[in-house]
């Protein structure tokens, strides 16, 4: 449900899902990234720090769930920090990073990292961006899709 935009039915199952294994830090991690684009990136970020702080080992994308919520709080330089050491397979945490680095005013770094994610994903568009995006609030959207054009990405 998450990935289709039904954020009210994802957090049923998310909420179901942290009460029978509270443990699992995979469902902490996609209930962070649920959290954030539900319109909730104070709440994200609490929940990622925490299954951050649960040790060493903790999935390589959770960096980009860190930078992505970091971004939309609009906390560009932490977002870049966050981001700049996730794995390039992550497509979608380098868009934040040229994102970011494109509100800082780095448009040369930003187009770099435009370039980089484009030779792995040629065919990648503004266009392609909006329509996988799942943000509850249309402005977070706007805001990313606004960035990406900043940074260089064309439709």
């Amino acid at each position: 449900y998450f990935w289709t935009g039904d954020h009210h039915r994802s957090r049923f199952h998310f909420d179901r899902a942290l009460t029978l294994n509270p443990a699992d830090i995979q469902i902490k991690g996609d209930y962070a990234n649920w959290q954030r684009a539900s319109g909730r990136p104070v709440d994200a970020l609490a929940t990622i720090d925490a299954a951050l702080s649960l040790g060493p080992f903790v999935p390589d994308w959770f960096a980009a769930v860190r930078g992505q919520t970091l971004f939309d709080l609009e906390r560009y330089q932490e977002a870049v920090e966050a981001l700049e050491s996730v794995p390039v397979h992550y497509s979608s945490g380098f868009l934040y990073l040229a994102a970011a680095r494109a509100q800082l005013g780095n448009l040369i770094g930003a187009s770099a990292v435009i370039a980089r994610v484009k030779s792995v994903k040629p065919d990648l568009s503004l266009r392609n961006v909006a329509q996988v995006l799942h943000y509850a609030r249309s402005e977070a959207r706007d805001h990313l899709i606004e960035s990406l054009s900043k940074a260089g990405l064309t439709d």
